[in-house]
């Protein structure tokens, strides 16, 4: 008789499983994208900032030219090339690299002193609404200055 039972409960049980399943398992995919999302975010970040200090030394070197007015140089794309290969060159919306003389405070630096500043905008776009949500959507932005 009890086994009679136990075989009725388990006919009303069925798809309960199926249905925590298909639960845990959205909420699992969105998290994991998430979490693929925010990796993707600190990594362009960090390949920015990479690409702005390389342009940086080689302005610093005189090898590029002095852009001030944000329009993006001609090298752009083989700088992201080789500094930043992940990064679409398509995406950089600002690059200035301006060089100006300082005047100088007296204590940190002399003055007269040549001043180099890079900087550059990047549109990261992400994959999933909840980063876009965190990260609110704004453009990455990375600066690196030089003083000599």
């Amino acid at each position: 008789m009890s086994f009679a039972f136990n075989k009725r409960r388990r006919r009303g049980d069925a798809g309960v499983t199926s249905l925590e399943v298909a639960i845990i398992f959205g909420i699992f995919i969105v998290l994991m994208f998430s979490i693929i999302d925010l990796s993707r975010y600190l990594f362009s970040q960090q390949a920015l900032t990479t690409l702005v200090s390389a342009t940086a030394r080689q302005g610093f070197a005189g090898t590029l030219p002095d852009l001030c007015d944000g329009t993006l140089p001609t090298q752009t794309p083989k700088l992201v090339a080789n500094f930043a290969p992940l990064l679409e060159a398509t995406r950089i919306t600002n690059f200035q690299m301006c060089v100006s003389t300082n005047s100088g405070d007296g204590v940190t630096q002399p003055a007269g002193a040549t001043v180099l500043t890079v900087t550059a905008t990047y549109n990261f776009t992400p994959i999933t609404p909840l980063v876009e949500t965190l990260l609110g959507g704004l453009p990455m932005t990375a600066s690196m200055t030089y003083s000599y």
